[in-house]
């Protein structure tokens, strides 16, 4: 197990405080790694149009092409000034959020970068609402930045890992990102409270042994995963409700990052993260990463 390779990067960005952030993360990430960044701006007209009580002319479409293409621009200049090897524009017109997935489709996308909220009436299109979208429908793992100047680089990266595909898939990006940033990566299995039903299911006598072989096991997970990375892998196991631990786990003056599986597949040692993820994806203090089941066909043969 090694960390995924970063080599395509999308930013999708509206000029708002968190999607300056969100460019902050990908110029470190790029920087780090070589990565391409592809800049994207979305809108949607008729939305927009309806929403605010704008009658349609035909000098819209241009107007708002021509923001879109500015924004983009800038962006991309700050990340070239900032020393990123290669950043190219996307603009698009459409709901926002499928505008940003074919572009990661499009350009093979390892990860997809945005802010969790942005301003004005394009904010509440592009950012705004459309980063749970974009979450919720990525077959690419995406990376949402809020929390403030303090909230990157992280100081410490927390996956909640649950034995589940997802949870291995936002493990590696995870790794990725500890290794660009120098950040400390723990990996933090977390099961509730324990029913003497569950123990014996799983062939455990008490509930001590099942903790200790939910550790033993995410130890053989983090072990190789530190061989790639200046610093030691954490694995940790803990008992209590999911997404309270993971928050906790992330919180501070300055926010740790998490990150965790889009969904679980359940069962006793499956932390459900469906759940989970959106819980965390709304109440985290800063960065948050979520990545959905690998493609067991990424060639579609």
């Amino acid at each position: 197990m090694k960390p995924t390779t970063l080599s395509s990067l999308v930013l999708a960005t509206d000029g708002s405080a968190d999607a300056a952030l969100a460019r902050r993360a990908v110029a470190d990430l790029a920087r780090a790694t070589g990565a391409a960044v592809h800049v994207v701006n979305a809108w949607n007209l008729h939305a927009m149009a309806s929403g605010y009580g704008y009658v349609l002319s035909e000098e819209l479409p241009a107007l708002y092409e021509e923001g879109a293409r500015a924004v983009a621009a800038s962006e991309c200049a700050l990340l070239l000034a900032d020393g990123v090897r290669a950043a190219t524009t996307h603009v698009g017109c459409g709901r926002p959020s499928d505008v940003i997935l074919d572009l990661a489709g499009a350009v093979g996308a390892d990860l997809i970068v945005l802010g969790s909220r942005g301003h004005g009436p394009v904010a509440r299109l592009a950012l705004g609402s459309v980063s749970d979208a974009v979450v919720r429908e990525s077959t690419r793992p995406v990376l949402v930045l809020r929390g403030g100047e303090s909230a990157w680089p992280p100081e410490r990266i927390v996956v909640g890992h649950d034995g589940s595909a997802e949870s291995d898939a936002a493990t590696l990006v995870a790794a990725a990102v500890a290794r660009s940033s120098g950040a400390p990566l723990t990996l933090l299995e977390i099961v509730p409270g324990l029913s003497e039903g569950d123990i014996a299911a799983v062939g455990q006598h008490t509930a001590d042994e099942f903790v200790a072989d939910c550790l033993s096991h995410l130890e053989g997970t983090a072990r190789p995963l530190g061989e790639h990375l200046a610093g030691e892998v954490q694995a940790r196991v803990e008992i209590g409700h999911p997404a309270a631990i993971l928050l906790a786990a992330a919180a501070g003056p300055h926010p740790g990052m998490l990150a965790v599986g889009r969904s679980g597949i359940g069962g006793v040692r499956r932390m459900l993260m469906g759940s989970v993820s959106t819980k965390v994806l709304h109440a985290a203090p800063g960065a948050v990463l979520v990545a959905p089941a690998p493609d067991p066909d990424p060639a579609g043969s």
